[in-house]
C-alpha cells in the first residue's frame, strides 16, 4: 500500500516534498499549537519490499 492510497490523496501531490510542505508541516504546527501534544517528525528513506499489495 502506498502512502497516496493510505492517505486517500490520489495524484494531488506528485512529489513527497509538496506533501510535507503543504499538508504535514501545517498539521504538525496546528497540533503543537492547539493541543498538549508536541509532535516532532523526521523522514527516512526505506527500500521497497514486495508486501503483496497491488
Amino acid at each position: 500500500m502506498t502512502l497516496e492510497i493510505f492517505l486517500a490523496i490520489g495524484d494531488k501531490y506528485k512529489e513527497i516534498s509538496s506533501l510535507k510542505r503543504f499538508v504535514i508541516a501545517p498539521a504538525v504546527e496546528q497540533i503543537n499549537t492547539n493541543t498538549d501534544f508536541n509532535i516532532d517528525i523526521s523522514f527516512r528513506k526505506c527500500k521497497r519490499e514486495n508486501t503483496g499489495y497491488s
